[in-house]
């Protein structure tokens, strides 16, 4: 119990670390477009996870 809530705990400051640079690209989604299939697709599934 005690692992589970340290690797939640791990998930939630991974999220905080990458939600800037998620509201980044969200402002910058022309940029986004530009680039390689596999990346926007990886970035917009993101961010339709959270």
């Amino acid at each position: 119990m005690k692992q589970s809530t340290a690797l939640a705990r791990k998930n939630i400051e991974t999220f905080f670390i990458f939600l800037p640079s998620i509201m980044f690209m969200r402002r910058g989604t022309e940029i986004i477009d530009r680039r390689p299939f596999a990346f926007s697709r990886l970035t917009h599934g993101t961010m339709n996870y959270f």
